[in-house]
């Protein structure tokens, strides 16, 4: 898996949909995907926040795992049903890790919020812009 970090989020008036723009720690690698606008308003409002505003569903979740004694530790993107992106929340449970599905632009907020690691699999790197050559698109993944 390639660690990434969100680069922009963007709207496009004409498919009235927002862009959400990714782009590996090291600038060699870029995954952009179309997200509901509504869905990314919300990424949105994290970005520009401070880390103490209120995000009353992102507040919500925090105080869920929090009373479930668990903590979330990573995210991780993947192509799902061909082009499309899906996002698993990985969370720690005493001595188990769970997955848990979720939309991808909740994934990405929650990750901003906790300050997790955003990661792509290398089904979803095959979606992704090639920025720089680099001997594997891969070759610095081995984080998780």
């Amino acid at each position: 898996m390639l660690r990434m970090q969100i680069r922009e989020v963007t709207s496009c008036a004409v498919h009235e949909r927002a862009i959400i723009m990714l782009e590996d720690v090291h600038a060699q690698w870029r995954l952009t995907f179309y997200a509901d606008r509504e869905e990314a308003r919300r990424l949105a409002h994290v970005i520009g926040r401070s880390p103490r505003a209120k995000q009353p569903v992102y507040d919500l979740i925090q105080s869920l795992l929090n009373a479930c004694q668990t903590t979330a530790t990573r995210v991780v993107l993947d192509a799902v049903q061909g082009a499309l992106i899906g996002s698993v929340l990985y969370i720690q449970r005493a001595e188990s890790e769970v997955a848990i599905p979720c939309y991808t632009t909740d994934a990405l907020a929650l990750a901003l919020r906790a300050h997790l690691p955003i990661y792509v699999t290398e089904a979803a790197l095959a979606h992704a812009e090639r920025l720089a050559s680099s001997p594997s698109p891969l070759a610095d993944c081995s984080e998780v």
